[in-house]
């Protein structure tokens, strides 16, 4: 659902992955966060997302 928010509707659904990434300790580049967010609108970036939310997923799904 993340993917196919307008930026301007992503607060709630950016807040829940946010809380899902710290609750597993993850780091976060705060910086690349707001460059994809003020590129939102492109294609490319919803796409970047998407690529490595399925290769953390597979990672995860594989370490069990």
């Amino acid at each position: 659902r993340l993917l196919s928010l307008p930026v301007d509707k992503i607060e709630p659904d950016l807040r829940w992955a946010l809380d899902l990434i710290a609750s597993k300790d993850l780091k976060l580049d705060w910086v690349e966060l707001t460059d994809d967010l003020w590129l939102w609108e492109r294609d490319c970036k919803r796409i970047k997302w998407a690529e490595e939310f399925l290769k953390t997923s597979k990672e995860d799904f594989n370490a069990d």
